[in-house]
């Protein structure tokens, strides 16, 4: 058997392989971090590609708090929705957070998603927040500067980077401005 043809970038053509939208998911987050690297050599790449990825922190911070909530449902592997996530579904249809067009089954009537993975239904009104990381940004600024002394650019450059993720997100999934705004 050929494996040569399971590696990215060899092959059927992408969109086809899951492992290379991940990575291009991943470098299109980073994209800011770059920029801002390419900006401000003495700034460390590896924590501006951290501060990026911190909404998906706050997620799972959020998730297990119980403030922000998820549901799944792998229409190719299950009959029907785990009653779990229908039950979320119909508490968010009453509430007035769900999505009008949007089903169960990517595709019909809804977002197209990637078709090799399953649907994950997530209330991330607040993580996924152009407000929330501006407010992340006070704290880890101020930390910075008191041990590090950076600079303002660095701060900046932090700040940026931080509600970059969420600007991005709103191209691909429901994010926000506002925290808790649908």
């Amino acid at each position: 058997q050929d494996r040569s043809r399971l590696r990215c970038g060899t092959g059927p053509p992408i969109g086809s392989c899951s492992r290379c939208w991940a990575r291009m998911a991943i470098v299109g987050h980073w994209v800011s971090s770059f920029l801002a690297a390419a900006y401000l050599p003495e700034a460390s790449i590896v924590l501006l590609c951290k501060l990026a990825m911190l909404s998906d922190a706050v997620f799972g911070l959020l998730l297990l708090l119980g403030i922000e909530r998820f549901g799944l449902y792998a229409h190719w592997l299950m009959s029907t929705p785990p009653p779990g996530t229908q039950q979320l579904v119909e508490e968010w249809k009453r509430d007035g957070v769900w999505l009008e067009g949007e089903d169960l089954v990517a595709g019909d009537q809804g977002v197209c998603g990637f078709g090799a993975l399953f649907a994950a239904y997530v209330d991330i009104s607040y993580s996924h927040s152009v407000e929330l990381m501006a407010l992340a940004a006070i704290p880890i600024i101020a930390f910075m500067w008191a041990l590090y002394r950076i600079r303002a650019k660095f701060a900046l450059a932090m700040l940026l980077v931080l509600v970059s993720r969420p600007l991005v997100d709103m191209v691909f999934h429901d994010a926000n401005f506002l925290m808790g705004h649908r």
